[in-house]
């Protein structure tokens, strides 16, 4: 039977759904390399990468898809987690001006960078990006 792209993404989406990662992360490793042009593998390998905190190896599936398809905001948006996560709010706030440069309404771009300014005691200029957040989904309750 031969490989298609719709069962394999099926496949790898219920392995991340059961945070089976390990597995998950192995996978889409072997599938990315055979079909490097894919770039919902990357993106997903990349995820899988940072929820296993794998963040130098996430940086580089992510910073693939970019290469591959720079308005997918997400990939940005998971970039600028695994920076997070290194200490590097630098290049977090660039990852998230570069999502919201694509999508000026991303809602988690817009909070997120509010709150990576915030972190940075730049309040003035995070009230900004918190406003955005705020005008594209008032319902928010997740208070991250």
């Amino acid at each position: 039977m031969r490989w298609s792209i719709a069962k394999g993404l099926r496949s790898v989406h219920e392995i991340l759904q059961a945070w089976k990662l390990k597995a998950a992360a192995a996978y889409l490793r072997t599938r990315s390399r055979a079909e490097s042009w894919k770039t919902a593998h990357f993106y997903n390998l990349g995820i899988a990468q940072s929820e296993l905190k794998q963040y130098e190896d996430a940086i580089m599936s992510l910073q693939q898809v970019i290469k591959l398809n720079a308005s997918h905001v997400n990939s940005v948006i998971g970039l600028r987690v695994a920076y997070q996560h290194l200490n590097q709010p630098a290049q977090a706030e660039k990852n998230f001006k570069q999502a919201l440069g694509v999508d000026p309404s991303n809602f988690f771009a817009a909070r997120n960078l509010g709150a990576v300014l915030g972190g940075q005691q730049r309040f003035a200029d995070a009230l900004s990006f918190v406003e955005v957040a705020y005008k594209s989904n008032p319902n928010d309750v997740s208070g991250t």
